[in-house]
């Protein structure tokens, strides 16, 4: 099945074409709090965001966890097996997007999506971002409803 670069209002994923033309249109992909028992990964060295999105999708009845860092990230992963995972790019000593090529490359992590949380958004972040491995691409400041709708997306059971 063919999958090519889908625009978002605010967010975007790559999936199949023509499965979603915009994110974050109300009704479209959001979660329902009673749907949810699956777990989410928030990579991000800005505590104060990590909180935030905590908070959204802790109130959607997602599990979260943070890590500040991408050597965080891989210790919390040895006792953890998120669903999803988010993940700022620009991050002390290794960025996120060399985080998202060595877990791609890992058998255990390579079908697990990850989603870029990037204040960069530029055509080129969002090229590199796929490049790398990415499912999905939000890029900051992004509302909550275009990330329960990535979020949702990507998690949302095959048809």
């Amino acid at each position: 099945m063919s999958t090519e670069y889908n625009r978002g209002v605010q967010g975007s994923h790559w999936g199949p074409v023509g499965r979603r033309e915009r994110l974050g249109r109300k009704g479209e992909g959001l979660v329902k709090k009673e749907e949810v028992s699956k777990s989410i990964l928030v990579i991000d060295d800005e505590t104060e965001f990590v909180n935030a999105v905590r908070y959204i999708l802790e109130d959607r009845g997602f599990v979260v966890f943070g890590a500040h860092s991408a050597s965080d990230a891989k210790e919390m992963l040895e006792t953890i097996r998120p669903d999803l995972m988010l993940v700022d790019i620009m991050m002390p000593k290794t960025d996120g997007l060399t985080l998202i090529r060595e877990l791609s490359a890992e058998p255990a992590w390579q079908h697990s999506p990850m989603v870029v949380v990037s204040a960069l958004n530029q055509d080129h972040d969002k090229i590199a971002a796929c490049q790398a491995g990415a499912r999905g691409y939000l890029s900051k400041p992004f509302t909550s409803a275009a990330l329960l709708g990535v979020v949702g997306d990507l998690l949302a059971p095959a048809a």
